[in-house]
């Protein structure tokens, strides 16, 4: 039997890893893990982990790798036994994260590849600067919204509004954290000979995807 593919959307916040990410699953039919979704999951019930996360994001910190570890591994074993693909989406972020990752990836015979999706620190800050979210925690869907523009989701009608991790200065600390971070784990992916796919991720959404599906081997 061949191995189960996962794949590991890399690249900094406002880059559109979520944006693709909800295409594979919805076309393809992919299985996607959001750390931020299951974060904001944790925030909203006020549960030990989503105080300690939401301290976090706040302060435009990263996550400490023993809570990260202990919400995704949780998510892995509800899911190891489809069959579909998996997206992993903001995760893993450190080394320690990834050398964890891949431990149990390979347990599981699961295959990774890593999918870069590039974009420049100035067009991350105005995209995030305008992305709005429908406060509706069952809805969540993401939209680009002009100050003219009325702020309710178009799918359920609630109220949209900014996330503290889309706020200018918190914007700023992200992509520091990020930038830090980045080189040292595509290194690290280098180094256990995962596949690494870079992205042009300035493109429409539609040119992102099809070049998202051109790596993973969907498409010819």
């Amino acid at each position: 039997m061949n191995p189960r593919k996962a794949f590991i959307f890399f690249g900094p916040p406002g880059a559109g890893k979520g944006t693709v990410s909800r295409r594979c699953v919805d076309e393809l039919g992919w299985t996607q893990l959001s750390t931020g979704d299951l974060f904001r999951r944790h925030i909203k019930e006020q549960t030990a982990l989503g105080k300690a996360i939401e301290k976090a994001i706040a302060e435009g910190k990263l996550v400490d790798d023993v809570t990260v570890i202990e919400v995704v591994y949780e998510w892995i074993v509800q899911y190891k036994e489809e069959v579909n693909p998996l997206i992993f989406d903001g995760f893993p972020r450190t080394i320690k994260q990834a050398q964890l990752f891949l431990e149990k990836m390979r347990k599981n015979r699961i295959e990774c590849m890593v999918i870069v999706l590039e974009i420049a620190d100035e067009v991350v800050t105005e995209r995030l600067l305008i992305r709005r979210t429908c406060q509706n925690y069952n809805c969540q869907k993401v939209y680009s919204v002009a100050s003219h523009e009325e702020q309710k989701c178009k799918v359920c009608g609630s109220l949209l509004y900014q996330r503290a991790d889309d706020m200018l200065d918190t914007i700023k600390n992200r992509l520091k954290v990020y930038h830090q971070h980045a080189n040292q784990l595509l290194c690290f992916y280098e180094d256990q000979g995962i596949k690494i796919k870079r992205i042009n991720a300035e493109q429409t959404v539609e040119a992102v995807l099809h070049d998202v599906l051109l790596a993973a081997g969907e498409i010819a």
